[in-house]
């Protein structure tokens, strides 16, 4: 969003030519110091700038200054466009923005990117909750989240947002929760209610590497399974593992040979394909899923 607010600033004082901090930091809803953060940003990336004080002081920009396509190259301008493009629906504001580059650029505005953060089949509203979790970390403001973990028990927690992150096809939220007293890292898909309170906080920049490893498996407990899958589900197949990983047979089935240490999850992934898939290795596998499948008989029975 700040990279986005640069360029409304820049063509802001390519219309206006002269201007102050308290004009723009009304314009964009955001402080003075944020306002003097960008404009040194924007100094530094050596547009010609400048601030006076006194009478006839704010904040300047060079009348001979004229942002065309000389400014930059070709690849520039292709990939700034793509990028506020990319960006466009985290923000849902920036579609003036992206037109009004192009026409500096020269350029057509080709629609190549939208982003539905739903799933196909859950009205999860993760749009809305995505968007309601920017503006807090953005704005600091403290939320209360009703959050139900891996065990399926259900907990309201206060907590401060850092970072929206993704990883491995799930959004996760980075946050301090005062319930817990640490960093902790939550699913969206499991907020189930979130409420944005009038309370802020003071923003920390955190080391996000160090949480990700949290999401990690452990090796130590791994155990490497072997799963035949029939040709009818293909398609599955290649959506789920790496195309390295994969070995087609003579008779068009596939073979996958993968390391897990969350058997659990396993032995539900196994019974979502029914009869169209059959564990080669390891034994005690096959013996856990027909003890499963027993329980399974029993609830009909």
């Amino acid at each position: 969003m700040s990279n986005s607010r640069l360029f409304e600033i820049l063509y802001y004082l390519l219309e206006h030519k002269q201007t102050t901090a308290d004009t723009l930091a009304n314009y964009f809803e955001v402080s003075k110091r944020t306002i003097y953060r960008d404009i040194q940003r924007l100094m530094m990336m050596n547009f010609p700038i400048y601030c006076k004080n006194g009478y006839d002081g704010g904040i300047y920009i060079d009348n001979d200054f004229v942002l065309d396509r000389t400014f930059f190259t070709d690849d520039e301008r292709i990939e700034i466009l793509a990028a506020l493009q990319e960006f466009d629906y985290l923000k849902g504001e920036n579609s003036q923005l992206i037109n009004k580059m192009a026409a500096i650029f020269n350029l057509n505005v080709i629609d190549w990117i939208e982003v539905d953060l739903n799933s196909w089949y859950q009205n999860n509203n993760l749009n809305k909750k995505f968007n309601d979790l920017k503006r807090a970390i953005i704005t600091n403001h403290e939320i209360v989240i009703n959050y139900i973990n891996s065990s399926g028990q259900k907990s309201n927690r206060v907590v401060w947002p850092y970072k929206l992150f993704f990883k491995s096809g799930t959004w996760y939220l980075l946050a301090y929760c005062l319930n817990k007293k640490e960093n902790r890292i939550f699913r969206l898909s499991r907020i189930l209610k979130l409420e944005i309170t009038d309370k802020t906080f003071a923003y920390k920049n955190i080391d996000l590497s160090k949480y990700k490893n949290n999401l990690i498996t452990d090796t130590k407990k791994e155990i490497e399974v072997t799963l035949q899958f029939d040709h009818q589900i293909a398609s599955v197949v290649y959506d789920e593992f790496n195309h390295s990983d994969i070995i087609e047979k003579q008779n068009g089935d596939f073979v996958v040979t993968m390391k897990v240490s969350n058997t659990y999850w396993l032995m539900s992934f196994i019974l979502s394909f029914g009869s169209k898939i059959k564990i080669l290795k390891p034994d005690f596998l096959k013996e856990q899923l027909i003890t499963e499948m027993k329980k399974m008989m029993e609830i009909y029975q």
